[in-house]
């Protein structure tokens, strides 16, 4: 009974793969459409493609070919296996697993903030021709070989540009620190 299941959902699912790009994902009734069940854990169709889009993005290895949907489907499998084990034993309450999440919680976050951060900062930052030659020639006097200005003016408008994102970034950082209320007990520091 439990290959036929397997056999009916891969087959559904290399069905519903061609479409996977053409379907906006926002049919009601398509949240309803389970394609999966591993004990009390059930995935939709529309979760299956998402999981799919997610994974052929980072690893190309699950191809939308049967072999690479099959791989995709034995691994999700596997993987909300171990996680219901690991519930089961109360790992997801350990301490230290709390504090991972935490730190990794906290990472992605800051991570998220730094790049929405630069991404503002992108579109904002200018280079002018005129910093582009003072650069240049600064460079010039240190390295006689240097060669023309216009050969190497991308890479010194690059260099300088990031020199300002950097720059702006740090700004904003101060920023936030001075607009800050920050207490610490020196003595704890200093001991």
């Amino acid at each position: 009974m439990l290959k036929l299941f397997t056999q009916l959902i891969k087959l559904a699912l290399i069905l519903i793969i061609p479409f996977f790009f053409a379907c906006s994902g926002n049919d009601a009734a398509s949240t309803d459409n389970v394609v999966l069940i591993v004990n009390n854990f059930k995935m939709t169709k529309d979760e299956f493609q998402t999981e799919c889009a997610s994974e052929m993005e980072y690893n190309d290895i699950y191809k939308t070919s049967e072999k690479g949907i099959q791989d995709l489907l034995d691994c999700i499998i596997k993987k909300e296996l171990l996680i219901q084990e690991a519930k089961r034993i109360g790992i997801d309450n350990d301490d230290k697993f709390i504090a991972a999440i935490e730190k990794y919680w906290e990472a992605t976050l800051i991570k998220l903030l730094i790049e929405r951060k630069n991404k503002e900062i992108q579109n904002t930052a200018m280079v002018s021709d005129k910093e582009i030659k003072k650069r240049y020639e600064a460079h010039k006097l240190k390295n006689k070989a240097l060669p023309p200005l216009n050969m190497i003016e991308e890479e010194i408008a690059a260099e300088i540009l990031e020199r300002k994102k950097t720059k702006t970034l740090e700004n904003w950082i101060d920023a936030l620190h001075k607009k800050a209320n920050i207490e610490t007990d020196d003595k704890f520091f200093t001991e």
